[in-house]
């Protein structure tokens, strides 16, 4: 699945159904795509959700924005990157 805009909201709400039913969710930010503090936010909170309840996000390939992003706020181990 590749990463819906932080504001499509139907597509998110999908992938957090998945990943807090146990699923794993695997996601793709395409290259080009433009990283920002709403996207790192949304990814951790899915990530964290679906741990809460064994469920798995994982974010492959790794992004380089994202990976840049979520290292400034200390998030990339938690997002796996």
């Amino acid at each position: 699945m590749t990463v819906p805009a932080v504001d499509d909201g139907p597509a998110w709400a999908q992938v957090a159904l998945l990943v807090t039913r146990g699923h794993a969710v695997v996601v793709t930010v395409h290259p080009e795509a433009a990283v920002d503090l709403g996207t790192v936010d949304l990814l951790a909170r899915l990530v964290l959700a679906a741990r809460r309840s064994g469920g798995r996000l994982v974010v492959d390939p790794p992004h380089p924005g994202l990976r840049r992003v979520a290292c400034l706020l200390g998030l990339r181990e938690a997002l796996g990157l």
